[in-house]
């Protein structure tokens, strides 16, 4: 499990723009925090031992920072060096690394009643740094000031609890960035490997209701969907993650299955709108993308590159460049129905509109803007 107890990373932000800092040095003599904000060593301030955690130095700004990215290094008896306690860093022109953070919102991402949606496959618990990975996760979307997220392949340990249900382990840390309540939803559909359990998940700021799974295909590798309803900005809109096989097995299939299931809940409980998210294992041209565009969802991506929004760019691994099989679906009606109007590649190394993302997954996700 995460020790929450510890700042994570090692500089909170506060909603007012304060930012409280936490460094890791025992037995150091004198700490110094360093960073644009204070003309780096020009303005070095001073922090100071923290009495109930030995070893630790600690310092909260006393002016709130306005809104943007910013970058800092602690000052170790005279050697510098970034913030071990911070997932999220950069390369500094000297060889070596900046820790960053961001302050308030983002005005490229939208006025402040759009809704912000990502989708990513984690592919948790099957690296050697997973638990790293998912502190960068939670610094982005928190970064990103995101309303829902929706997740494949998220793992849980049936024994171990340091491995315990991914999804759990990044609500906690998003509720920690955020001061927000965090809504989460996972459901098993198979087992995947050394006594995991593989499954979906919904997580959102705003309260997850009519809650349910629909299994869209049987097996060992059975695949699943996963939906709620969310309520933003006085609409009702549903929600889904997916996760399709190949398009050459059972993919297609499993999209119309999908599509039923979406069509009975919406005759059963009718929405503003459709948002459905995930690993579709196709490309934007295959048999089972062609299943919801055809039932007149807009392939988000598509929609923004063609609007010039946005170039949609590949969402797989270096080996499989080219393809790009991360999928975002809307559709929406009504007069002040939901449009898509930003769309990016959400987890790319380098970032991208001033949020630093390092590639946290063999694929990259998708991440859109709706009004």
């Amino acid at each position: 499990m995460f020790d929450l107890s510890q700042p994570i990373p090692g500089c909170r932000v506060f909603p007012d723009g304060r930012v409280a800092f936490a460094a890791a040095a025992p037995g150091a003599r004198r700490v110094l925090l360093a960073g644009d904000f204070t003309h780096w060593g020009a303005g070095a301030l001073a922090m100071g031992p923290d009495p109930s955690h030995p070893g630790e130095w600690t310092l909260t700004l006393d002016q709130p920072l306005a809104p943007g990215l910013y970058f800092y290094k602690y000052i170790v008896d005279d050697v510098w060096r970034h913030d071990e306690l911070n997932p999220i860093r950069e390369a500094d022109p000297f060889g070596g690394s900046n820790s960053v953070f961001v302050v308030g919102g983002r005005e490229d991402l939208g006025p402040p009643e759009a809704l912000r949606v990502m989708t990513l496959n984690l592919h948790t618990w099957q690296e050697l740094e997973s638990h790293l990975k998912l502190r960068q996760t939670a610094f982005v979307l928190a970064a990103l000031d995101v309303h829902a997220v929706l997740l494949q392949e998220v793992g849980a340990h049936r024994e171990d609890p340091l491995f315990a249900n991914a999804g759990g382990a990044l609500q906690a840390l998003l509720e920690m960035h955020t001061g927000r309540t965090w809504h989460h939803a996972w459901r098993f559909a198979h087992e995947s490997f050394r006594h995991f359990d593989e499954g979906l998940s919904l997580m959102s700021c705003l309260p997850l209701e009519d809650v349910e799974a629909v299994e869209l295909s049987g097996g060992d590798l059975r695949r699943i969907a996963l939906g709620a309803v969310v309520r933003h900005g006085g609409r009702r809109v549903r929600l889904a993650a997916a996760h399709l096989n190949w398009p050459w097995t059972s993919g297609p299939e499993e999209a119309a299955a999908l599509l039923r299931w979406i069509e009975e809940r919406e005759a059963a409980s009718p929405t503003d709108g459709v948002l459905v998210g995930g690993d579709f294992n196709a490309t934007t041209d295959d048999e089972q993308v062609r299943v919801l565009t055809d039932a007149g969802f807009l392939d988000v991506a598509r929609h923004c590159a063609q609007a010039r929004h946005c170039t949609p760019k590949p969402t797989m691994g270096e080996g499989e460049r080219g393809m790009r099989i991360d999928f975002q679906f809307l559709r929406s009606h009504g007069p002040g129905r939901l449009r898509p109007e930003i769309c990016r590649v959400a987890f790319e190394e380098g970032g991208w509109g001033g949020v630093f993302q390092p590639r946290v997954s063999d694929h990259a996700g998708v991440f859109a803007v709706y009004r």
